[in-house]
């Protein structure tokens, strides 16, 4: 990337004009970086938090792993019961 959108890039992310224009090429490319990463965390910030049944933020894996098993067993039971009345169907059709 040139110099030049370097600076194009810092202008869009609000930097002043004359600061950017003294920059030279290793100090653009690292406030570049810096702007990029920094703009990675404000969306990373922006992503729901995991919740449990009682709307608390689920820091703890075991949490998430309960949920998961949960889930799990949901579907399962939902699986069994496409089963059963696909199996009715077949009887009752025959």
């Amino acid at each position: 990337m040139s110099s030049e959108r370097l600076r194009v890039k810092l202008l869009r992310g609000g930097m002043d004009e004359d600061k950017a224009m003294e920059m030279d090429r290793s100090k653009l490319l690292e406030m570049v970086a810096i702007t990029m990463i920094s703009e990675q965390l404000m969306e990373a910030t922006q992503v729901p938090l995991l919740t449990d049944e009682t709307g608390s933020v689920a820091f703890e894996v075991g949490s998430v792993a309960l949920r998961m098993k949960e889930l799990g067993a949901k579907e399962k039971r939902g699986k069994e019961g496409r089963m059963r009345a696909s199996e009715r169907v077949e009887t009752n059709g025959t």
